[in-house]
């Protein structure tokens, strides 16, 4: 019984209630990032932040969302996003660009890029997660990318695809 208490905390660990597919295509200066919500928190953020059930969010839509969600997503998490150039950290705020919201079959999707023309023939590690392993990030059939690796997060539910730059 004692056994059984000593484990019951264990049992208590923080998990996932937010599961994201991250898409990944690399293009010539930048890498284009979709994150494809599942189906719970798609339903919940289309009702949310798409008004006028249209199923496309307009500029008011996406100014609200950048404002309620996003932001604190920046600024308090790094946007889940965090990328080393030959093994140095570089601010995601200073590469991100071309956020856009989008609905696809149903499913929430967040589109950004990110701007690595300052970066060439580099060793690059970019990893998607969560500290506080309240979301799941998981890479999917990333595109354009020529000897890369992807592979789990060694401590939370996230995952990283490294490559290197030509």
């Amino acid at each position: 019984m004692k056994y059984i208490i000593f484990l019951f905390p264990l049992l208590l660990s923080a998990h996932p209630h937010l599961f994201i597919d991250v898409e990944l295509e690399k293009r010539e200066n930048t890498i284009a990032v979709d994150w494809v919500f599942d189906d719970m928190n798609s339903e919940i953020l289309i009702m949310d932040y798409d008004s006028n059930f249209d199923e496309k969010f307009s500029e008011e839509e996406i100014t609200l969302f950048i404002d309620e969600v996003f932001i604190n997503m920046i600024l308090e998490y790094h946007f889940y996003t965090y990328l080393k150039v030959d093994s140095k950290d570089i601010p995601i705020e200073s590469i991100f660009t071309n956020f856009l919201l989008k609905i696809r079959e149903r499913r929430f999707i967040m589109s950004f890029e990110l701007n690595l023309a300052e970066f060439q023939k580099a060793d690059f590690e970019l990893s998607f997660y969560d500290e506080s392993y309240m979301s799941s990030m998981e890479i999917k059939n990333p595109k354009g990318f020529q000897d890369f690796k992807v592979g789990e997060h060694i401590e939370f539910y996230g995952y990283t695809i490294s490559w290197k730059g030509v």
